[in-house]
């Protein structure tokens, strides 16, 4: 509660200082992995995001950032063609857990001009809601969800202006969450198939981790100040 509001006293003073605002979009793909409590291998999802985004620049470089939009998170199990028990030669292919998520991101970026060239740097907040789930594998995970999930972003990347009001960035991402997409308690009950009966199972606690290149499309607002004497 004290970073988001120290973000909001962030955003009125660079608001009311700022000499560039901008308004565009942000999409691209990414790749989704998850870290299992459990262990096992998981393989990366192939990921893909789109947002609303805006900035606020001072003269100065400092940069503050708001995106609002959709991102796809989870990871994959991923396995090849192999030879069935009648000597059958089946495809590969992939199972995978994916979470369709609305999320909000708010952050601080440092800029550096170089000639035309713009780099950036910066450090996000994000607090997403799990709007769908997809699960081909492990469905009995389906009752122990947690809607909200909370995370940091690291990013960097480049920004050019192709006229005064308009500019293009690539933007590369490193996306952990610090809270949990699934928590199972050790000991839950869940159905064997093998024995068609339910036993008590070990504990679960799944976290998502996303790396992201994005592509920036904005829309500038140049503000000025004109000094009277």
């Amino acid at each position: 509660m004290r970073a988001f509001i120290l973000f909001i006293l962030c955003f009125i003073s660079f608001y009311t200082f700022s000499q560039t605002q901008g308004y565009g979009v942000r999409a691209g793909v990414g790749l989704s992995s998850q870290k299992w409590q459990g262990g096992g291998q998981r393989d990366p999802l192939f990921t893909y995001h789109g947002d609303l985004y805006y900035d606020s620049e001072s003269e100065k470089g400092n940069v503050f950032y708001l995106a609002l939009g959709y991102h796809l998170r989870g990871s994959a199990l991923i396995f090849p063609r192999y030879v069935d028990q009648y000597g059958n030669t089946q495809p590969g292919g992939s199972l995978g857990m994916k979470f369709h998520q609305i999320g909000l991101e708010i952050g601080v970026k440092k800029a550096k001009k170089f000639d035309s060239w713009k780099a950036l740097y910066g450090f996000g907040l994000r607090g997403e809601y799990n709007a769908k789930t997809q699960i081909s594998v492990f469905q009995e995970y389906n009752n122990f969800i947690n809607k909200a999930t909370f995370g940091l972003t690291l990013s960097g990347g480049v920004e050019k202006n192709m006229s005064k009001f308009l500019v293009i960035g690539l933007e590369a991402r490193v996306s952990p969450d610090l809270t949990r997409q699934i928590f199972v308690p050790q000991g839950t009950l869940y159905y064997d198939p093998f024995t068609n009966g339910v036993r008590p199972g070990p504990g679960e606690s799944i976290k998502n981790f996303g790396i992201e290149l994005s592509l920036i499309l904005k829309f500038l607002q140049i503000v000025e100040y004109i000094e009277e004497f």
